[in-house]
């Protein structure tokens, strides 16, 4: 029975070229052979044509004159069934082998293939006649030659021939290549350069034998120093137990561990692998800790966390020389906080700075004040620290001068001080008594700072039910007055609340009414606060009029328009689909014309009305500019 394989094998080196090796194997049935033929039917080139002329093939060692225009039968020896076929160094003139490969791993009673060559009209010869060594002595070693992706084992005593593609784009070319082998480190620059008419290259493979070291039974923390005795060069290395690819020669060993003495000796690196085994007789090492103690009356014990073993220090100066390890330590002394901690004891010295903290004796506080809702503020003067304890309770604090401040609205407040002594007990003691409102009024009226307005708007009394029309209008005044210290001052949350208050408690109150519609329309974020403002504003001019004085209600009237129309100027801000952007525009200057059209019907405006008017105007000269150049 016979079975035919075909085998194609694609080389891409710029070229595309289809390699044909054609295998037909004649199987026998017969008892086992010690021979077998190899019939060689034709040679063919990379673009499959067939090649004339004689070619020299080595097969399994022995050279063959081979007549490609005939075919050529050769016998080779069996073992079983089975040998492998090596073919190499097949040339005919202009060409070199390529398929078969190197070895063709299957043999059997009888074979039959076709030789694959590739035109070395665009490849150059690496010849590799030799491999020398760092002394420059031949090596009778295998390395490993890496070129284009491709490595080949070169057998230096033998050398080797390898043919490599030219990369036709340039007129000179350079070749990368790597030199590996077991125990060798390649000694050479790696590349190559020829001309573009030259067809060999011959190359003296350079090496240099390296070693490998292994320390064996090598403790957990160590170091190790190589100094090669030939370069004079010292290498350190730290928890390291394998090195690679160190130059043979002499080298001083040493190697240091914690707790051991240290290892020195002298060892020879032959090339390949190297141990040696560390051996080396334990230490105590010592180290010593230097003490700083306050109060130097303090006693401070040392503990070893390993064994136990305590060591009392006997003075504030004295020194301890321990073995290294881990302690523990505990300072104490009367009148101060005990202290304790840990050192780390290595070889050498370490300081040790232990310093105890007095124990601060405390004194007491009792707060006794009515009526039970006062507001207290207890402020340390060293240190600003402000305590709020309740109107009947004991404090433990700090020694020291502590500033007080008791508070609570329609009450007097009460400040003063008090100095907590050690171990003492002091004291604050107040019943705050409640405001007359008549002279809470004639206090509003001297205020001038915002200092002062928030001080008595924190103690502000409840109107009186018995208080006259004329008092509770004086009353609602001067807040309004506090109230717009505070805005002008930036306290706008506490001023609006004041505005709220006076509007709740006198609806007819036009002042309050007008500082709360402005503060609503400035102050607005989006829309429907924009929209709240509006309609809190509108009934100062509408149709809902209040019953204010007639000598005000104009001057309201008018002012309210011109809150009501900023709230429309203020929308434009609060636009954010552009496509209404117009509208909200023209809407705006709308209201702002009409508003300052009001104005200009009356004689003689008051100085805020002018503002009003004038601002009115420069809002309208905005809006139409904003038109103009960019709103649609």
């Amino acid at each position: 029975m016979v079975k035919k394989m075909t085998f194609y094998h694609i080389v891409t080196a710029g070229l595309k070229i289809i390699l044909v090796m054609y295998l037909s194997l004649s199987l026998s049935s017969c008892s086992q052979k010690t021979e077998a033929n190899l019939t060689i039917i034709s040679c063919i080139d990379q673009d499959g044509e067939i090649l004339t002329g004689t070619a020299e093939v080595r097969i399994n060692g022995v050279l063959h004159e081979i007549d490609c225009s005939a075919v050529n039968t050769i016998s080779y020896k069996i073992a079983g069934d089975r040998i492998p076929l090596q073919f190499s160094g097949g040339e005919m003139p202009g060409y070199v082998l390529i398929s078969p490969s190197e070895t063709l791993p299957i043999g059997e009673s009888g074979l039959e293939v076709e030789l694959g060559f590739r035109s070395t009209a665009n490849m150059i010869e690496i010849v590799i006649n030799t491999c020398l060594d760092d002394n420059e002595l031949p090596v009778d070693d295998v390395l490993k030659f890496t070129v284009d992706d491709k490595t080949y084992n070169i057998n230096c005593p033998d050398g080797k021939r390898i043919f490599v593609e030219k990369d036709q784009s340039e007129s000179d070319r350079g070749i990368e290549y790597a030199v590996a082998g077991e125990g060798f480190r390649y000694s050479g620059d790696g590349s190559i350069s020829f001309r573009e008419d030259q067809k060999q290259y011959y190359l003296t493979l350079m090496v240099e034998s390296v070693a490998n070291l292994s320390i064996n039974n090598a403790p957990d923390a160590y170091t190790v120093a190589l100094k090669n005795e030939n370069e004079n060069r010292t290498l350190f290395f730290e928890g390291q137990d394998y090195f690679e690819g160190l130059p043979t020669g002499r080298y001083l060993l040493e190697i240091e561990a914690e707790g051991f003495e240290t290892l020195s000796e002298t060892i020879e690196l032959v090339r390949g692998d190297n141990a040696i085994t560390f051996v080396s007789a334990p230490v105590i090492a010592t180290g010593i800790i230097n003490f700083d103690i306050i109060p130097e009356t303090a006693n401070v014990s040392v503990t070893s966390i390993a064994t136990g073993e305590e060591f009392p220090v006997q003075s504030n100066d004295q020194s301890l020389a321990l073995p290294v390890g881990d302690y523990s330590w505990t300072a104490d002394a009367d009148d101060y906080k005990s202290e304790s901690g840990q050192i780390e004891l290595r070889r050498g010295e370490s300081n040790l700075n232990i310093t105890l903290q007095p124990i601060e004796v405390m004194g007491e506080l009792v707060v006794a004040v009515r009526p039970a809702n006062a507001n207290i503020s207890v402020r340390n003067t060293s240190n600003n620290q402000i305590i709020q304890p309740g109107t009947n309770e004991l404090l433990q604090l700090t020694p020291g001068v502590y500033e007080y401040d008791i508070e609570l609205a329609g009450f007097n407040s009460r400040t003063g001080t008090v100095e907590i002594r050690p171990g003492s007990a002091s004291s604050i003691t107040a019943t705050l008594s409640e405001v007359s409102i008549l002279s809470f009024i004639d206090d509003m009226q001297q205020a001038r700072s915002i200092t002062d307005a928030s001080r008595l708007l924190r103690s502000k009394p409840a109107q009186a039910p018995g208080l006259s029309a004329e008092n509770r209008l004086r009353y609602h005044n001067e807040l309004y007055r506090l109230a717009v210290i505070l805005y002008e001052g930036g306290d706008i949350r506490d001023a609006v609340n004041v505005f709220e208050y006076l509007v709740s408690e006198d609806n007819a109150n036009f002042q309050a009414r007008l500082a709360l519609g402005n503060h609503l329309v400035r102050s607005a974020s989006n829309l429907n606060e924009l929209t709240e403002a509006r309609e809190f504003i509108r009934p100062m001019f509408g149709s809902m009029r209040f019953n204010y004085p007639p000598n005000d209600r104009q001057r309201v009237e008018l002012t309210a328009r011109y809150f009501y129309a900023l709230s429309y100027y203020e929308q434009i801000r609060l636009t954010t689909d552009t496509d209404r952007m117009g509208v909200v525009a023209r809407q705006a200057i709308s209201q702002l014309r009409d508003v300052h059209a009001r104005f200009s019907e009356v004689d003689n405006l008051s100085s805020d009305l002018q503002n009003y008017k004038n601002d009115t105007l420069n809002l309208i000269q905005v809006v139409e500019a904003d038109i103009l150049f960019g709103i649609n």
